[in-house]
């Protein structure tokens, strides 16, 4: 019977070329535009969320009244606070420094440029980032030692695809002004995943922060500050003791700030406040955004292109139930002659919706 059914839905395809083709294609452009776009948006939806403890790890930013009534944002420190900070909160379990920019590298007489980033050990316990080769926490550890990333140690050491290995022991200068210091390469990490939103070509103990200076040092600085919280403590429960630590922390600055009419007057506690930002939420929030970090994507932009994936579909489903309804007046003559010669209604049912499977299956 299914045979059958085959049958006589391939005889009707052949008998309607221009029908099939117009349904099919028109089905199967719906399905991929709408596919591609879900696609897109599971893309953006889904950055920073394959670290094993993404949701216990936060970054640490300022949030600020400003004088016309908006909210400031600061997600950029002094190297100083990162450490100063994770002593006076127990609840914090581990705490990173970042701070990258492009740097020049020379190694074997060959010049390079690529994005260097200054880290702490707790980097890559904060982070789910493989090793390939090497012990990434003690080369981060030992300030005469760097981390590469695979695409970087092929390109720079590197005898053909997947030969990253040959960089381990290289030894690598780079010029910061009048100041150079030599690096041995003391691992090689994967390259990062492009829902990632941070990313560098090579990083190195932040104790080479003043001799390889990749920020500014004030309060103002380009250093960022990212936490993972202990099994114990939870977001809520550690800002509602953040404010003492305001006075303290953040008083020289804020005043300055407001000398400068970027702040509102007015005591630091009332009008800053210390924030923790989750993890999941770095790609989608486009007012607390660092410049070496994946550019921000609003959400709002992802369900725009949801509601237009599905009116897309939507259409190429309507558009395929018109021209079979339309089809089926023509074959009036032969839903009458299956009747004549006994067909059931379930029958003649199947039939059409197996053509209509087909149809779809074409269009897959």
């Amino acid at each position: 019977m299914l045979k059958n059914y085959l049958t006589v839905a391939l005889r009707a395809f052949r008998r309607g070329r221009l029908y099939a083709f117009v349904n099919v294609f028109g089905l199967a452009l719906g399905m991929t535009t709408c596919a591609l776009i879900f696609l897109l948006v599971y893309h953006e939806w889904s950055f920073d969320r394959f670290h094993e403890d993404v949701h216990d790890i936060y970054r640490v930013y300022l949030e600020y009244e400003e004088p016309d009534g908006g909210l400031g944002y600061q997600a950029m420190m002094t190297p100083e606070f990162t450490p100063a900070f994770r002593e006076a909160f127990p609840g914090i379990d581990a705490a990173t420094r970042l701070v990258s920019n492009e740097i020049d590298f020379e190694t074997g007489g060959e010049q390079y440029r690529k994005m260097g980033a200054e880290i702490d050990p707790d980097f890559f316990g904060i982070f789910t980032f493989d090793v390939l080769a090497g012990d990434a926490a003690a080369a981060i550890e030992d300030p005469s030692k760097m981390v590469l990333t695979a695409e970087t140690a092929v390109s720079m050491f590197g005898s053909g695809p997947g030969t990253w290995q040959d960089a381990l022991g290289e030894v690598i200068t780079i010029s910061n002004g009048d100041v150079s210091v030599d690096f041995t390469v003391g691992a090689v990490m994967q390259d990062f995943p492009n829902n990632s939103s941070i990313s560098f070509d090579v990083a190195f103990s932040f104790e080479n922060y003043d001799p390889i200076r990749l920020g500014g040092n004030n309060w103002g600085g380009r250093t960022s500050t990212y936490v993972r919280l202990s099994d114990t403590a939870t977001e809520a429960g550690l800002e509602s003791a953040f404010p003492s630590y305001m006075e303290t922390a953040f008083g020289e600055y804020i005043e300055s700030m407001q000398s400068a009419s970027y702040i509102v007057e007015g005591p630091p506690t009332e009008v800053a406040a210390l924030r923790l930002q989750p993890l999941t939420e770095l790609h989608s929030d486009v007012d607390v955004w660092l410049p070496y970090e994946a550019s921000a994507h609003n959400p709002m932009y992802s369900w725009i292109l949801l509601g237009i994936g599905t009116l897309i579909l939507l259409i190429a489903c309507i558009n395929f139930m018109t021209l079979s309804v339309g089809r089926s007046t023509s074959r009036a003559r032969e839903v009458g002659v299956r009747k004549v010669l006994g067909a059931f209604r379930s029958q003649i049912m199947r039939q059409y919706w197996g053509e209509s499977f087909v149809t779809a299956g074409m269009a897959l």
